[in-house]
């Protein structure tokens, strides 16, 4: 009987519209309408749920930027960038931690290929040059070769 009567029930999907992000000031972040402004996030994404937000909580920003406004393009540029900068001090850690991962990959990739310990001068050079091509970024990485080499 359970299971009928959930068949029956409608599933309600809302989709954000990219005209929210001029008029509301809010973007889409994995399926959630964020405000830019404090970063709150609606429950629903509806227009009256994000209108209202908008209104209730932020009714100073019309008057202060104006809708259609050059002056509110750029103000929402800004908290566009603001927020690329905030989520990016999360991308990057996670990034690096890929790379050095990565690079030991590589190394234990060597060390079972050669079949030898760590000891032998060769495998460590090679194991080296691995580490820099992933670890080092591209415009030192000529020169991190290069000393790698010489040695």
């Amino acid at each position: 009987m359970a299971t009928s009567v959930q068949n029956n029930k409608r599933v309600k999907t809302y989709h954000f519209h990219q005209e929210w992000e001029t008029e509301f000031c809010f973007i889409n972040i994995n399926d959630k309408c964020v405000c830019l402004i404090c970063g709150a996030s609606v429950s629903v994404g509806k227009r009256c749920n994000v209108e209202r937000h908008f209104t209730k909580v932020h009714g100073n920003f019309s008057r202060d930027f104006p809708a259609g406004s050059s002056l509110r393009r750029d103000k929402i540029t800004e908290l566009k960038t603001t927020l690329q900068r905030q989520q990016s001090l999360f991308t990057k850690p996670a990034k690096k931690a890929n790379s050095a991962t990565e690079a030991l990959f590589k190394v234990v990739h060597i060390l079972t290929k050669r079949k030898k310990p760590f000891t032998d001068g060769g495998i460590i050079k090679e194991a080296m040059t691995a580490v820099a091509e992933t670890l080092v970024p591209i415009p030192w990485q000529g020169e991190c070769l290069r000393c790698l080499r010489m040695q």
